[in-house]
């Protein structure tokens, strides 16, 4: 007796689906990966590449990223250290340093990034609490924030 297969169109993530020994469907995911600039990241950088990469786990925060072009530049405002966050249609890059017209940026204290990153405390109320500092395209900076704040706490 032959199986039939059932159609399945897609997953999540747009990734291709195989049918298994055991006659199911699995989902071959190639997960999204936060690609790193030529330099090694600062403690910033390393702490907001480990927060992409959970938070890109999730389809709907994949969604919006595919569909997302610019860059985000994320500023501690005590040491001026500074990494750059580029979004293109699907590709996150995260480097060091500031690049001179970004689409957004956003700068604050260590422990406030902190605390933002994590999903303590809001961005938007931070930025009314005058905690930290925002710029650029504001509706731009809205949708590339979802990657760099983490939702399931």
């Amino acid at each position: 007796m032959e199986f039939l297969k059932p159609h399945v169109s897609s997953n999540p993530f747009g990734q291709p689906l195989r049918w298994d020994s055991s006659r199911n469907w699995e989902v071959m995911l190639s997960v999204p990966e936060v690609k790193v600039g030529k330099q090694e990241l600062s403690g910033l950088g390393l702490i907001l590449k480990q927060v992409m990469e959970e938070t890109l786990q999730d389809p709907n925060t994949w969604k919006t990223i595919k569909k997302l072009k610019g860059n985000l530049v994320v500023r501690e405002k005590e040491s001026s250290v500074a990494v750059t966050i580029s979004f293109n249609h699907g590709e996150v890059q995260i480097q060091n340093g500031a690049i001179d017209k970004p689409t957004a940026f956003v700068e604050g204290g260590f422990e406030e990034l902190s605390e933002i990153s994590s999903g303590q405390v809001g961005p938007i109320w931070a930025l009314l609490r005058g905690k930290i500092k925002a710029g650029g395209n504001l509706l731009r900076l809205l949708k590339m924030s979802k990657v760099i704040i983490n939702q399931k706490q």
